[in-house]
């Protein structure tokens, strides 16, 4: 990536972008589960600026009522693009150095984003501290 593509990111991720962990609960073969995700996005009403975000990302635009959004929850790419665009970042430079840090502790362990019925005490713990300090 050209090092003005990487100027041009960070600040599109500091404006109109977000980067977080997501909480959700899925239902897999009748068992509820509580999974934790990562993602990154971008939403602006010039379609133009998306498409440009998108293509540095690798994703689509997605039109909801006038309004054009991408995003990725792909840990290896978001971890690889932050990575890149660290050093521009000014705003959510806090929000990366915490996304970094689970994706790096998710690879780290082989563990994907499951916790299970009953997760690990330590785990639920971890995850709960970051997603307090990305939602202050």
């Amino acid at each position: 990536m050209l090092e003005i593509d990487k100027v041009w990111l960070a600040c599109a991720i500091d404006t109109d972008g977000y980067i977080t962990i997501k909480k959700e609960n899925k239902t897999a073969k009748g068992k509820k589960r509580l999974y934790y995700l990562v993602e990154m996005g971008f939403g602006n009403n010039n379609k133009a600026i998306v498409e440009k975000f998108a293509n540095l990302i690798g994703k689509k635009v997605y039109e909801v009522n006038h309004h054009y959004i991408t995003r990725t929850n792909n840990r290896n790419v978001m971890l690889n693009l932050l990575t890149e665009i660290y050093p521009y970042l000014i705003v959510k430079i806090e929000y990366a150095d915490i996304i970094m840090a689970f994706i790096l502790h998710k690879i780290k362990h082989k563990g994907n984003y499951r916790t299970g019925k009953n997760p690990r005490r330590k785990d639920e713990v971890y995850y709960a501290s970051l997603m307090k300090v990305l939602h202050q």
